[in-house]
């Protein structure tokens, strides 16, 4: 009787545990940025998309917005800060803080 209880529990608890696994969250993160589809920006970008979800068994999803698909630089900016969009890969606005504008000069 004694070593039925004891499968019975050793059971009940590999199912209990195991399902704690098969729940993990799965996040969906949007990334966007201004640069075409395939510029380097965007395949460095796509590469960390597929190492995360490698990484993290597919719990973490990096779905990637290339050539300004989610606004321009202002709207973006706005969408980041309020948490509708969680990334974004561009160059500062200087018309949020003109103290910036020398700090982007492309060359």
């Amino acid at each position: 009787m004694l070593k039925k209880c004891l499968f019975f529990a050793v059971l009940v608890s590999l199912v209990v545990f195991a399902s704690a696994s098969f729940a993990a969250p799965k996040y969906t993160w949007k990334i966007s940025h201004v640069r075409p589809a395939g510029a380097s920006v965007d395949k460095d970008i796509n590469w960390l998309a597929e190492k995360l979800a490698k990484d993290s068994d597919g719990r973490i999803e990096l779905k990637v917005f290339p050539a300004s698909q989610l606004g321009d630089y202002g709207v973006v900016q706005e969408r980041v800060s309020l948490g509708a969009i969680e990334m974004a890969v561009q160059p500062f606005l200087p018309a949020s803080d003109q103290a910036i504008q020398l700090v982007n000069l492309p060359y």
